[in-house]
């Protein structure tokens, strides 16, 4: 799929996908890709691991998001968990209305 660079990334390859038979898509990137997803309302769902370590400061997950409070925060819904290993996935729907 050739996606212009002017053209908005996410919606343009959400449309695309289905044409050539893909029904849903899991997206594991860097912060960048993960805030591009968010900003343009792509994602549906979130997967969230913790593990039991700390690194100190590390990799953002997700970049700026520009919200400033946490009434307009992104939030889930329908949360769930489960344990693999000593790691911690918690998953849930974004809710589309924020409030």
């Amino acid at each position: 799929i050739n996606i212009p660079k002017e053209a908005p990334f996410w919606k343009t390859l959400l449309t695309e996908l289905p044409k050539h038979g893909v029904g849903s898509l899991m997206v594991e990137g860097g912060g960048e890709i993960i805030t591009s997803a968010l900003r343009e309302t792509a994602a549906d769902r979130i997967y969230c691991f913790i593990a039991p370590i700390i690194i100190g400061k590390g990799i953002s997950s997700v970049n700026d998001l520009e919200i400033e409070t946490v009434s307009n925060a992104v939030k889930l819904e329908n949360i769930r968990h489960a344990k693999f290993g000593r790691d911690v996935m918690i998953t849930g729907r974004i809710r589309k209305n924020r409030l």
